[in-house]
């Protein structure tokens, strides 16, 4: 992978994002995209990351 860039965080902290990562996928895996609410979030999620 050239040139990428890198950052640093706590241990803690990197553990906890593979965490909630995992548990996302479990959501995902299970459906989530079809319950009440997931298009809200997904709007939220992308009005967050176009800021």
């Amino acid at each position: 992978m050239p040139n990428q860039e890198m950052v640093t965080i706590p241990k803690e902290k990197y553990e906890a994002l593979l965490d909630r990562d995992y548990f996302l996928e479990c959501l995902e895996w299970c459906g989530v995209y079809s319950w009440q609410g997931y298009g809200d979030a997904y709007k939220m999620y992308e009005n967050e990351d176009e800021a």
